[in-house]
């Protein structure tokens, strides 16, 4: 009869074990395929080296959720809202700043808690929207390569 009680202990502590072990593997799991995608998410955001300009910028980027044209301490920026990261806790999403020749001067993966595009990104909203043809229209204008 004893070895019945010693049987059913060590399949009762197997049980637990296992289960201590699905209990703390499976969220490290989960945890660790959520980072992977954003992390892959943010760099799908990050300009590439070779994304100095406008024109290079939208050949290499996903395409804009809105782009305009504002006024800032007396000189005509380029304002291209992105993505947001959705695999990341972001407050809004990605903004690029472009100077009025086309150069990427600014940007931030992020936007709504400070970042320094922030102020920047709510002007737009009170400026038409322009197509990426028209902006580029305006850097070449302006003088961009």
């Amino acid at each position: 009869m004893a070895s019945r009680s010693y049987f059913r202990e060590l399949t009762m502590k197997r049980r637990t074990i296992l289960e201590l072990v699905v209990i703390t593997v499976v969220p490290c799991v989960g945890l660790f395929v959520w980072n992977r995608i954003a992390s892959a998410e943010r760099m799908r955001l990050v300009p590439p080296a070779s994304a100095t300009t406008l024109k290079a910028f939208s050949e290499q980027m996903p395409p804009p959720k809105r782009l305009a044209k504002i006024d800032e301490n007396g000189s005509t920026k380029i304002v291209w809202t992105g993505d947001a990261a959705l695999f990341s806790l972001v407050s809004g999403p990605a903004c690029y700043v472009f100077d009025e020749r086309g150069n990427l001067i600014q940007w931030d993966l992020s936007t709504g808690d400070g970042e320094p595009t922030t102020p920047l990104l709510y002007k737009t909203f009170k400026q038409p929207e322009m197509t990426l043809n028209e902006a580029l229209a305006f850097t070449r204008s302006r003088g961009s390569l």
